[in-house]
């Protein structure tokens, strides 16, 4: 349990608004968030002599870096009753389980941002847990299964050392194995260098007027699109992208079946089902 809510509204005879700002575009976040409903539910019981007798509890979410189909603020409402049985029936039980000797604990997305996932037993133990073969195909749909599903963790595990290596290396610790050397950078214009001119006359010359006068138009790119994402940021840009813009398809791809994806039969799969459903359609005829 963490963070701490931008706005609280709070309007009597009515109920509260919640917004939380979210600045970040790694992740995206749902308006019903746990994170978001704690806050709901304390604005509600701090404040709930002030409102009516059902009192509403909007929760907004505003995350303008992160595309999503609803645009960048998104909303849910729940009642103040709701939220209170959430909290009782869901939040608080889970805190007490947190709290015991031999607490449960489980590896998935909330690992990201954790602190103690470099110390955790169950993150190292999916890491110890890992199988290594030389031909994966070898392996059985299960254990490709129970693989894939460590995949995440053990990926953000590994960044996590390094990012521990490299912060060691920059205090002057060695890491067996490795050594520190600057990272790789693409060439970059200078803004302004001293030239003389036809009189041995040393000026100062920007890069756009050297450039300009050597190369004319040649040196830059025509206008490039902006994509659907940076088109929505204009004015009414969000009303333009809705009718123009569309999602392609551009292939298949295994994804957990916590996934809100719908999921896609295989070509061969479909084929059959749709052989199957042109015979029975063939037998209803006769």
């Amino acid at each position: 349990m963490f963070g701490k809510g931008d706005i609280r509204i709070v309007v009597p005879s009515h109920g509260i608004i919640i917004i939380d700002h979210k600045n970040g575009s790694g992740v995206m976040v749902e308006p019903d968030d746990s994170q978001l409903k704690m806050y709901g539910y304390m604005g509600f019981e701090s404040t709930k002599e002030y409102l009516g007798e059902i009192p509403v509890i909007e929760m907004w979410i505003s995350q303008p870096r992160k595309p999503h189909k609803d645009g960048p603020h998104r909303s849910v409402y729940m009642t103040g009753e709701e939220l209170t049985n959430w909290w009782l029936d869901t939040l608080l039980p889970a805190l007490a389980a947190a709290r015991e000797e031999n607490a449960l604990l489980k590896t998935g997305e909330w690992c990201r941002f954790c602190p103690a996932k470099m110390d955790c037993p169950a993150t190292k133990g999916e890491v110890d847990d890992v199988k290594i073969v030389g031909n994966v195909d070898t392996l059985s749909n299960e254990e490709i299964g129970r693989l894939m599903a460590k995949r995440a963790v053990i990926v953000k595990f590994l960044e996590a050392i390094n990012a521990e290596g490299n912060a060691r290396a920059k205090k002057g610790e060695m890491i067996p194995g490795f050594k520190l050397v600057h990272q790789k950078g693409n060439r970059a214009w200078k803004d302004s260098m001293n030239e003389k001119d036809e009189n041995g006359v040393e000026k100062k010359v920007t890069f756009a007027e050297a450039v300009v006068a050597r190369f004319g138009k040649e040196a830059y790119e025509p206008q490039v699109l902006k994509s659907p994402p940076q088109i929505e940021k204009l004015v009414e840009g969000s009303r333009f992208v809705s009718k123009w813009a569309y999602t392609p398809q551009t292939g298949l791809t295994l994804a957990p079946d916590s996934d809100k994806r719908a999921a896609v039969k295989p070509a061969i799969e479909q084929f059959m089902d749709d052989m199957a459903a042109q015979e029975t359609k063939g037998d209803d005829s006769k």
